[in-house]
């Protein structure tokens, strides 16, 4: 048997997407530029992952157990988020606590990117919170315009 451990990739300035002027796409439209690269963090959570299977493994009564692998590779579990995260100060955020671009009021983003953290499992109900919260503060503001 195996064992699959998830940890946190926590938010880091160095972790960032840009636009690549240097490069675009079949329709002339600059691509993506990633820089995600893992942290003394995720490597202490990688290697205590392994140290807690083999404990539990040796409490269920498991023997031979052996270690393996690496961390995964960026991008594999597709959970990661904050490339344009969430906050109250523009300097540091893109978007505030209800979504809303800081500097196009009318540009709302409601998936995973606005986060500055996420937990392992599947995002998609968060995203729908976040969404339904993003959609009340829509319609008070557009009533206010009444």
């Amino acid at each position: 048997m195996s064992m699959i451990a998830f940890g946190e990739c926590l938010a880091r300035k160095e972790n960032r997407v840009e636009i690549d002027p240097q490069r675009v796409d079949a329709w002339g439209i600059p691509v993506l530029k990633i820089a995600a690269e893992r942290d003394a963090n995720d490597f202490k959570l990688y290697n205590d992952a392994q140290d807690r299977g083999v404990e539990m493994l040796q409490a269920a009564g498991a023997t031979g157990i052996g270690r393996y692998g690496t961390p995964s590779t960026m991008g594999f579990a597709i959970h990661e988020v904050g490339t344009a995260r969430m906050g109250d100060d523009p300097k540091s955020s893109v978007f505030n606590r209800y979504c809303q671009n800081h500097e196009l009021p009318n540009l709302f983003c409601t998936d995973g990117a606005v986060w500055v953290s996420s937990a392992c499992q599947n995002p998609t109900l968060t995203m729908m919170a976040i969404t339904v919260r993003a959609c009340d503060y829509i319609t008070h503001e557009y009533a206010k315009m009444m």
